[in-house]
């Protein structure tokens, strides 16, 4: 993307005037409203929360799922995506954000050059799962996932055409 596109996008996440930006521990909802009040929301049914500060995702809702369950127990998982441009406030605090026992957060860090920085967060339910497919969770957390802008859109199926309009 150019210059003034990623400068935009910077200014458009730009945190609450208002709320407070120095506690030490947020939720989910609570960083998004803080930190990225102004970013789109999509919400699938149940499970899905995608706050897309970085103008990633248009048309998600179409694929968003009614839930997302671990082992077909009843427990379900609920996901939490955070889409924002590299280097605002938002990047600085996602450490802050604890996900509940029934969560998982996926920060996507947009960096100018349209690579994304991905990382995760897994509450307690999903890290056990992890643990009983043999995955250390904290690894999986402790990693940073690269990809770029098209790919994610390709594998949402969002079309740049949509993206455009």
């Amino acid at each position: 993307m150019t210059q003034e596109e990623f400068d935009i996008l910077l200014e458009a996440n730009a945190p609450h005037p208002v709320l407070r930006k120095d506690w030490r521990m947020y939720y989910p909802r609570q960083f998004a409203d803080t930190f990225l009040p102004k970013a789109t929301l999509i919400k699938g049914k149940t499970a899905l929360w995608v706050y897309d500060g970085a103008k990633v995702f248009t048309s998600v809702d179409a694929v968003a799922p009614a839930s997302l369950s671990l082992d077909g127990s009843g427990k379900l998982i609920q996901l939490f995506v955070f889409t924002y441009p590299k280097g605002v406030a938002a990047d600085t605090k996602k450490l802050a954000v604890r996900a509940s026992e029934d969560e998982v957060l996926l920060f996507m860090e947009v960096l100018q050059d349209d690579t994304v920085e991905m990382i995760y967060r897994f509450g307690s339910n999903f890290k056990k799962w992890l643990r009983e497919q043999k995955l250390n969770a904290n690894a999986l957390e402790s990693k940073t996932y690269i990809s770029f802008i098209e790919r994610v859109r390709k594998h949402f199926s969002v079309d740049d055409q949509k993206q455009a309009a």
